[in-house]
């Protein structure tokens, strides 16, 4: 598995040297190919789900010295699934990139002599910057880490306007943060911050954090999309950046947990949820307002949940407390027992999907695993 055999190199980030010219002649070789043996993996679904398993590994124990110490799975992957962005102890932004070897470096930026507390991160469309929020005392600040030092330079921005909660990208150079106010006067909001030296945009109130209606926030919705549910079972997809309901739809059952489809030209349409009690698993077209279960689960938990780019496949992770991935059909409801991800001494801190639908990444205290479609067994 060439994937497997390049594991070392992604670990250490270091290159490996030998006779000149039997090694440079293979390192051309291979340099003319990535080292998946595929330019861009495929976009996991329905034709290829049996595929998919672990294809790289980082361990933190691993990790280069300067790197510090990580001990959350805590992690942020970019669009591509290529580079991921780690925390430290010291709330260093370890950074990652898989075309450039592995280990690229770790950065902290402040507004002071002390970083902050961090609060959250994305990386920007062209995996150019890592940026991240931070909390210091009263005050919070915006960092812009560059993935390559050599291209980039990076900044910061101090006194925002309100404390933090997410981040999310923007054009180049720009960042969107949702906001909760310090000032009790204020209201959720969110703003846009362009290129310069400090904040200077206009603030939106927040859709979903102001509306009354509203009874809950359906968490770990990727942003600008937001999903939020009534007491009616009335559930709202909002667009942040607008401040919009862009469709809602009404459910018989309020969701437990839920996640819409990412990347494609419908990203946002489908919304798979599980009820609170976990009795069972749904599709929602938020197009047509037209919902259908998919399978039982018989009170099975389901703590971590992705839909594809062309919602025909759920993925779970931990389903029911065990160590392995979970993928259903939404057509036929068939289930796939994909095996089991690294050895951790708790459950996942974090399950993602990359926007362009092709890598599942799982985050516990020892590391983070990889999973892509790979070849035919």
């Amino acid at each position: 598995m060439t994937y497997f055999a390049n594991q070392v190199h992604h670990y250490t980030g270091k290159r490996r040297h030998g006779v000149a010219g039997l090694f440079t002649l293979i390192f051309l070789l291979l340099a003319a190919f990535p080292v998946d043996g595929q330019e861009t993996p495929p976009v996991i679904g329905a034709e290829n789900i049996t595929r998919l398993k672990p294809v790289e590994r980082i361990t933190f124990a691993d990790l280069p010295a300067e790197a510090g110490r990580v001990e959350s799975g805590w992690f942020a992957v970019s669009v591509d699934g290529r580079q991921y962005a780690l925390l430290n102890r010291d709330n260093g932004i370890v950074l990652w990139d898989s075309a450039q070897g592995g280990y690229v470096t770790t950065s902290m930026k402040a507004c002071g002599d002390q970083p902050g507390a961090f609060v959250d991160g994305s990386f920007d469309r062209d995996g150019r910057y890592f940026v991240a929020v931070y909390l210091s005392g009263a005050a919070s600040y915006v960092a812009f880490h560059p993935v390559d030092e050599s291209q980039s330079a990076g900044r910061v921005v101090c006194d925002l306007p309100a404390s933090p909660l997410r981040v999310w990208p923007g054009d180049s150079g720009q960042a969107w943060l949702e906001f909760f106010p310090n000032d009790s006067l204020l209201v959720p909001s969110v703003g846009l911050l362009t290129p310069g030296a400090a904040w200077d945009a206009a603030l939106i109130p927040s859709g979903p954090e102001n509306d009354a209606e509203s009874f809950f926030r359906v968490g770990r919705i990727e942003p600008p999309l937001a999903v939020t549910a009534t007491r009616e079972g009335v559930v709202k997809r909002w667009n942040l950046e607008t401040g919009e309901v862009t469709a809602e739809a009404h459910l018989n059952a309020l969701p437990g947990i839920g996640q819409v489809n990412r990347g494609g030209d419908e990203a946002g349409r489908y919304f798979a949820w599980v009820d609170g009690p976990g009795m069972a698993l749904h599709l929602l077209d938020f197009e047509t307002g037209a919902n259908r279960g998919i399978t039982p689960l018989n009170g099975k938990s389901v703590p971590f949940l992705w839909l594809t780019s062309g919602a025909d496949i759920v993925i779970g992770v931990n389903v029911d407390s065990e160590l392995g991935v979970t993928a259903w059909n939404t057509a036929t409801g068939q289930v796939y027992d994909l095996g089991l991800y690294r050895s951790c001494s708790r459950p996942p801190d974090l399950v993602r999907l990359s926007q362009n639908g092709t890598t599942l990444v799982i985050g516990c205290d020892t590391g983070l695993d990889i999973w892509r479609v790979g070849e035919n067994q």
